[in-house]
């Protein structure tokens, strides 16, 4: 989560995803490191802050080196399943959508991609506007690394907005029992004012059991 105040103060919270592949690294103990500053051909940035409202899930996974990036990502996955959902709703609170998986293992972690389009409304101006959308699994937030969600925060000084976002959540959850696991898409409310929010559109999910190493 990167919040960014412009020069109009506008303040706007946007979730992020950074994904990649690195080849040459040499074995043994390595420091991975997300760094922010000035872009490229630019002399001012914006006052910014990483991790509000949110968790960072931080996933790196070993690949051989010989093997061309489009064709590690086609490898055979352990028990991975995609749905496809046509929702349409406007509910600002409570349960949105939900699959079922069923995970075979208790020694697993399960490493969720819930890709939807939301729409946050504000009305009124001067105010802090706060929505969330959270990953759950039987009803329970993801405890072990931590929660898996996505945020849309606005404080508009100017006219009332009216956002829509392509939105990726993304993480892994780890301690989940092996059977049948409910994985849900819930709006949750956490402080400040409630916005008017509409979650919508051909939604992708994928859920993937995964082997954890040490």
């Amino acid at each position: 989560m990167i919040a960014l105040t412009s020069a109009g103060n506008q303040l706007y919270h946007i979730p992020m995803v950074f994904t990649g592949v690195c080849y040459g690294i040499p074995a043994g103990p390595l420091v991975v490191s997300v760094a922010v500053g000035t872009c490229a051909g630019y002399s001012t940035t914006a006052d910014l802050y990483t991790g509000l409202y949110s968790a960072s899930h931080i996933i790196i996974e070993e690949i051989r080196e010989n093997t061309p990036f489009i064709n590690a990502k086609a490898t055979p996955a352990f028990n991975l399943q995609n749905y496809y959902l046509n929702l349409s709703s406007g509910a600002d609170s409570g349960l949105l959508a939900s699959v079922n998986f069923v995970k075979t293992r208790s020694d697993t972690a399960l490493r969720v991609s819930w890709t939807s389009h939301n729409r946050l409304i504000t009305p009124a101006i001067n105010v802090a506007y706060h929505n969330e959308w959270h990953i759950m699994f039987d009803g329970q937030e993801c405890t072990n690394p931590g929660i898996i969600n996505f945020i849309f925060l606005i404080v508009s000084s100017g006219n009332a907005l009216n956002n829509l976002r392509t939105a990726r959540n993304f993480g892994i959850c780890v301690g989940i029992a092996a059977g049948n696991v409910t994985v849900s898409m819930q709006a949750v409310f956490s402080g400040d004012t409630m916005g008017d929010i509409f979650t919508t559109g051909g939604v992708r999910v994928s859920i993937e059991e995964v082997l954890l190493t040490a």
